[in-house]
């Protein structure tokens, strides 16, 4: 139908209103879990990695944002020139990150898997996740 509206020349007018409620996840306090020096991060580990335009396994930096003990935290994923991958987990469970794939996790033993399209694998630790 859309495309018949637009062979004929039609547009119409509209306007998308979108809003986000609710509230930012905190970080754990620095009291409770201590904190990278002169950084937000709580912890940071070497995690296996693939990346875009990089045929090999290699390791990339990750550092951690916790929010809680309960599986809840922010990782970031640094590989070279600056490139990151921030992914979101909420008890376990990768529910976002800042890639315009959809990420896909699956948990073996102590690791939390996750791929974004068939370029870009990470390996992240449970220890890095909950100070465990």
């Amino acid at each position: 139908m859309m495309r018949d509206a637009a062979r004929r020349n039609e547009s119409a007018r509209f306007t998308l209103a979108l809003g986000i409620s609710g509230q930012a996840l905190a970080a754990t306090p620095a009291a409770e879990d201590a904190l990278i020096p002169g950084t937000p991060f709580h912890a940071s580990a070497k995690v296996v990695c693939t990346v875009p335009f990089a045929p090999k396994v290699k390791e990339c930096d990750a550092f951690v944002i916790r929010r809680g003990f309960d599986g809840t935290a922010t990782v970031e994923v640094r590989w070279g020139a600056g490139m990151k991958r921030r992914i979101l987990l909420v008890r376990h469970e990768v529910v976002a990150a800042d890639s315009p794939e959809t990420p896909v996790f699956e948990r073996r033993r102590d690791f939390t898997i996750v791929r974004f399209g068939s370029d870009e694998r990470f390996e992240i630790p449970e220890a890095l996740v909950t100070g465990g």
